[in-house]
């Protein structure tokens, strides 16, 4: 077993992205009033395409599979990645705490 987590225990820090997925949901839940709301004329204009869904929905496996794939193969390109995309949540997180805004979605009818 100690072999086994000399070997593959830097896997362990992929959790570090759900831990900073947890601090972006309570900094989203906990903006109060005062927050600004970031949109513009264009915003209005672009249709909602429901097909989008799908890369969105993708991008949390991809991310998760990318830095697992990194990490299998890559020991030190896994650790530079995983400490850049760190330090960018980070500073997104610090933005959102300072600066919180908002961007009202449109209202989706009844499913297809």
């Amino acid at each position: 077993m100690k072999a086994f987590f000399q070997r593959w225990g830097h896997l362990l820090a992929i959790l570090c992205i759900p831990l900073q997925g947890s601090i972006y949901v309570f900094l989203g839940s906990n903006t109060g009033s005062d927050v600004f709301y970031n949109y513009a004329w264009i915003d209005t204009q672009i249709p909602f395409i429901k097909e989008f869904i799908y890369p969105y929905i993708s991008w949390m496996p991809i991310l998760y599979l990318g830095f697992l794939y990194l990490g299998l193969t890559n020991k030190s390109l896994f650790w530079r990645t995983l400490i850049t995309y760190n330090v960018g949540v980070m500073a997104a997180n610090i933005c959102f705490a300072v600066f919180p805004t908002y961007v009202p979605r449109p209202e989706v009818g009844e499913p297809s």
